[in-house]
């Protein structure tokens, strides 16, 4: 899978579409922050409807830096989804992208 764009300059708080992951490990890359911004993933093993819960602490990228990532690994079937949770005034890009073993 290559890198499938979640938000493009998203300056508002709110969840992205849940996404059904394959299994494995990914990565997720973002940046846009600005003077602030934050945003996180987030896993439901029920449905794409959630219920949502942070994946993890570590999962947090916000304006510490002007672009952050992250890896992450999670079995096959689990609804994962990006969510703002704090507004920025340049906009957010956010990107995810499954890493396959060759």
């Amino acid at each position: 899978m290559p890198y499938k764009k979640f938000f493009a300059a998203k300056t508002t708080t709110g969840a992205g579409t849940a996404y059904q992951w394959l299994g494995g490990m990914g990565t997720v890359t973002a940046n846009g922050f600005g003077s602030s911004g934050a945003v996180t993933l987030q896993m439901s093993p029920a449905s794409s409807t959630g219920p949502f819960v942070t994946s993890s602490t570590d999962a947090i990228l916000n304006a510490a830096s002007t672009a952050q990532a992250f890896n992450f690994q999670m079995n096959p079937g689990i609804w994962i989804r990006p969510i703002v949770t704090v507004a920025s005034t340049t906009g957010i890009n956010y990107w995810l992208h499954l890493r396959r073993k060759r």
